[in-house]
């Protein structure tokens, strides 16, 4: 059951846009949800003079919206600016933000590059994959690691891997994960670069691959199981229909 959660303070008839997923905000409530959800996501397109405008003349909140401009005009952080933000719009009791304001504090005190991908990460999950390979690169060329090795970087390639494959890039798919399994030597990774060989380059190349990092018979045959399981989607019966739907998709994934 979904939680039900009382808008205390007028829908907006102008929607606040939260350009890094492409959502229209409409309410104090809603954008409290999105803050606390995806704390990673906090930046300057939330924390910023144009917000404070859109409190005061579509939220109808001038007092907020005076003590909003006044943080930030001040020797603020962005965190001063989101405490602020959902204490006065009671969308959070005190316990509730003391917890918000720990994780919070967590996050500011991490490594940029660990932000970076953390924000990345978030971007991914929303299907906002153009977005999120701007930041796994800023990641990966950031010099504040904060001592995180290879391990961390065979991660991001992981996980940039993952993006192209589901822009069905698969080339850029193949390279990424390649890196990723020398940085990161586990079956999880091998797995999928030797996926996405196979789906790049066929069978006989696959096979190659299978031989060339000595994968054992055992594994052979659980890596041949699962690909066999991987179901043909059927052909929709108004392909002209689904093929706009299929557009849309990609559009919005990849901001074109």
């Amino acid at each position: 059951m979904g939680i039900a959660i009382l808008c205390q303070i007028p829908r907006a008839e102008k929607p606040w846009f939260l350009e890094n997923i492409g959502l229209n905000i409409y309410s104090a409530e809603e954008l409290g949800y999105f803050i606390c959800n995806n704390l990673s996501l906090v930046d300057e397109s939330i924390v910023c003079e144009g917000l404070v405008e859109w409190v005061k003349a579509e939220l109808k909140q001038p007092r907020l919206a005076l003590k909003l401009h006044q943080i930030l005009n001040g020797p603020y952080t962005e965190r001063d600016f989101i405490l602020a933000f959902l204490k006065e719009t009671s969308y959070m009791n005190s316990k509730e933000l003391a917890a918000l304001d720990q994780q919070l504090q967590e996050l500011t005190d991490k490594p940029q590059a660990v932000r970076l991908k953390k924000k990345a990460d978030t971007l991914m999950n929303h299907g906002k994959y153009n977005r999120a390979l701007k930041y796994y690169q800023e990641a990966l060329v950031s010099e504040d690691k904060g001592g995180h090795g290879t391990q961390f970087r065979g991660t991001i390639y992981n996980n940039l891997g993952c993006v192209y494959a589901r822009l069905f890039l698969m080339e850029e798919a193949c390279e990424y994960f390649r890196l990723a399994y020398e940085d990161i030597h586990t079956l999880s990774v091998l797995k999928s670069y030797l996926f996405s060989i196979f789906m790049k380059d066929g069978e006989k190349v696959y096979r190659q691959k299978l031989d060339e990092f000595g994968v054992d018979e055992k594994s052979r045959i659980k890596l041949a199981e699962e690909i066999a399981s991987v179901q043909m989607p059927d052909m929709p019966e108004n392909l002209d229909a689904s093929l706009e739907q299929w557009t849309a998709a990609y559009h919005k994934s990849t901001d074109l």
